[in-house]
């Protein structure tokens, strides 16, 4: 940390005496950033050896073991981190979403937040619509909408403490259900259609209560 000296202000004449100006405001509930551990490390090397190879063969040709030679590892670190490849797609995605998602309300409007998620994933639509064509039970195809139905109950009760009754918690993940899908089969057929038309169609759909809490 430089050092400086502080010099003994010359007395001013009373009619020039000016108040001090006040500290500048700080940005409340901003994300800190915080020292990764050993795991996370781990997982975030194990993450883009998966994402590198998925752009060079589909997903049902990759093996742990390709992971685990991409990124320097044993087969059995692996698994002390994820149970299998499903596993570690939900854990990516989740990793995108404390990115944008989470961070609706904190530093990050609903727009703002909704556009770095859909941007990054048209940056990475070869990586995610591979993950997306993968239909098994525990794939993200079927997990997705329940991650952001989350996501979004929790924002929803931080942000103005709503309460979801279970007539609004159906109608929310109908509205989580619906603009899933249609974003995965967007990734899928290319990302062609505009991200700003994918934002204004995801307003226009959303339950009357989410808009008065993300969108006013």
């Amino acid at each position: 940390m430089s050092t400086c000296t502080i010099e003994r202000p010359k007395p001013a004449p009373a009619q020039q005496a000016t108040a001090p100006k006040p500290a500048p405001a700080k940005r409340a509930n901003a994300p800190k950033e915080k020292k990764l551990s050993a795991s996370e490390r781990t997982k975030l090397k194990i993450a883009n050896a998966f994402e590198e190879l998925l752009c060079e063969k589909p997903f049902n040709k990759i093996t742990v073991q390709d992971i685990a030679d991409r990124c320097g590892i044993s087969r059995q670190t692996f698994y002390n981190h994820f149970l299998d490849k499903f596993d570690l797609s939900i854990w990516i995605y989740h990793q995108l979403l404390a990115r944008t998602t989470r961070r609706i309300g904190i530093d990050m409007t609903w727009e703002q937040a909704v556009r770095a998620k859909l941007e990054t994933m048209k940056e990475k639509k070869d990586f995610y619509s591979e993950l997306f064509r993968q239909n098994d039970a525990n794939g993200l195809m079927n997990a997705e909408a329940k991650i952001v139905y989350d996501y979004y109950q929790d924002n929803l009760y931080r942000m103005v403490g709503k309460v979801l009754t279970s007539f609004e918690s159906y109608v929310l993940m109908i509205y989580c259900i619906g603009s899933t899908r249609m974003t995965a089969e967007w990734i899928k057929s290319g990302a062609t259609l505009p991200v700003d038309s994918i934002i204004a169609a995801d307003k226009m759909s959303m339950p009357a209560f989410a808009q008065k809490a993300f969108l006013s």
